[in-house]
């Protein structure tokens, strides 16, 4: 699920400018570019990668 209305920490939301489990990287145009471990948050896991372009 993308939008959770009521994140938490084991379920979080993956929309722009919106806490989640991971810090990612934009463009100009919105798009993620990369995708990092946030301060405190888990790791990211092992094949997680920006895909498209």
């Amino acid at each position: 699920m993308l939008y959770n209305s009521a994140p938490s920490a084991t379920s979080p939301t993956y929309l722009r400018n919106s806490p989640t489990q991971w810090a990612y990287q934009w463009d100009a145009t919105g798009r993620i570019t990369a995708v990092h471990s946030a301060a405190g948050g888990p790791a990211v896991p092992s094949g997680c990668v920006v895909s498209g372009g």
